[in-house]
């Protein structure tokens, strides 16, 4: 991402760090005694806690996005305007995609989500290619995630999600309408 920093050195003392701070560093070294925060395979999170930063080379890029297994979330903004971005694979096990997660990816057409989603952040979608989307059946939380994506033409809401429903080619959450989509004939 134009990083100027190579490696990235945290002290023990460091009870919180942005994964915006860190974003495209190639290299973070922890302190071995940090109480808070640990790091493992080139993943940093927080001790029992939310993903903070991955090793560049752990995550692949181009076209086709698969995340590696073992993560929980999608941070915010982890691939935020990445026009190579064409499909997303993300794996069992993922609960969250976190805000503009995949925002201004304008060429993003397919994106397979987990069984085990259960939320969707704000924006996490905005600006996308997206055509079709299937929202798993432990989904039970989104905000607004699919804003300006003209191209959805339909969403597809798995048996059993007992938050969200079409009928009508439109989406609707148990209290309102969310977003129409378009027949394709």
């Amino acid at each position: 991402n134009g990083c100027p920093i190579e490696t990235f050195r945290i002290p023990a003392s460091v009870k919180e760090i942005s994964m915006s701070a860190i974003k495209g560093v190639k290299n973070v070294i922890l302190a071995h005694d940090s109480e808070y925060l640990e790091l493992s395979d080139g993943i940093l999170r927080y001790k029992d806690g939310p993903f903070i930063w991955c090793r560049p080379d752990l995550l692949s890029s181009g076209s086709h996005v698969e995340i590696p297994a073992g993560f929980t979330e999608i941070p915010d903004g982890l691939y935020e305007n990445d026009h190579e971005i064409v499909s997303v694979v993300i794996p069992e096990g993922v609960t969250k995609i976190g805000e503009y997660a995949f925002k201004n990816c304008e060429n993003l057409k397919y994106v397979f989500l987990p069984s085990t989603l259960e939320t969707i952040e704000y924006q996490a979608f905005m600006n996308t290619a997206l055509e079709e989307i299937t929202l798993p059946a432990k989904l039970s939380s989104m905000s607004d995630p699919f804003e300006r994506c003209h191209k959805i033409r339909t969403i597809n809401v798995e048996e059993g999600n007992e938050t969200y429903y079409v009928k009508d080619n439109i989406l609707y959450s148990e209290f309102h309408a969310i977003r129409g989509t378009l027949s394709v004939p």
